[in-house]
């Protein structure tokens, strides 16, 4: 910083000469004026290579340790920060609450690392089949959550049936995995907790019903 406070100096220096009617500093202010363009593009684009290395470290942070999608804490700032562009712009939010059915009798049978390979497949189902507007988080364990933008009532239940179809037949590669999904609109006044609570309780209701078959 010390060198570019002295080239901007030379160049205040040397623009004074040149008013005065000294054209032999011509050359010696167009170098210096080169060096302090040359070191402002270089600072820019270290900028940017900051930049996309908090964009990374953010990423890392953000997603989930196995899942390509969010972890719990991110996910659920996201929807904290949706409620709030919820209510004040007066529109609707819902949220799906998901929980793999017979999870544990993967990681009996087949170990781990199957029961890992099943959350990571059934992660990247669920990324592919929901909108691209829309936020997927990983709860923990066997548990997701997506969060459906802009999306209510009526609307909300053909996207939760439209998953589960599309759930099913993924699913469908493990023997005896299948899924139970509960949603919950948000009104207003409600907090994420509330939302989460009341997804969560409707995913509980279809699991007692075995709506896809589950335990």
């Amino acid at each position: 910083m010390t060198d570019s406070y002295a080239d901007f100096e030379d160049i205040e220096l040397l623009l004074a000469r040149l008013e005065k009617g000294d054209p032999s500093v011509r050359d010696a202010l167009k170098a210096s004026i080169e060096k302090v363009i040359a070191e402002n593009q270089q600072l820019r684009g270290q900028i940017e290579s900051i930049e996309l290395e908090l964009e990374d470290a953010r990423q890392l942070a953000d997603g989930d340790v196995l899942c390509p999608v969010l972890n719990r804490r991110a996910f659920t700032r996201e929807i904290e920060r949706e409620i709030a562009l919820a209510d004040r712009h007066g529109t609707d939010l819902s949220l799906l609450f998901l929980d793999l059915d017979q999870f544990k009798r993967i990681n009996d049978r087949l170990g781990h690392k199957a029961g890992d390979d099943a959350l990571k497949a059934f992660a990247g189902a669920l990324v592919g089949g929901v909108r691209r507007t829309d936020i997927v988080g990983r709860l923990g364990g066997d548990e997701f959550g997506v969060l459906l933008i802009g999306t209510a009532g009526a609307d909300a239940e053909t996207q939760l049936e439209r998953l589960s179809i599309h759930l099913v037949s993924v699913l469908s590669g493990w023997e005896g995995l299948t899924v139970s999904i509960g949603l919950s609109d948000w009104n207003p006044g409600e907090t994420v907790e509330d939302l989460l609570a009341s997804a969560d309780s409707a995913m509980f209701d279809k699991k007692s019903e075995r709506h896809l078959g589950g335990e």
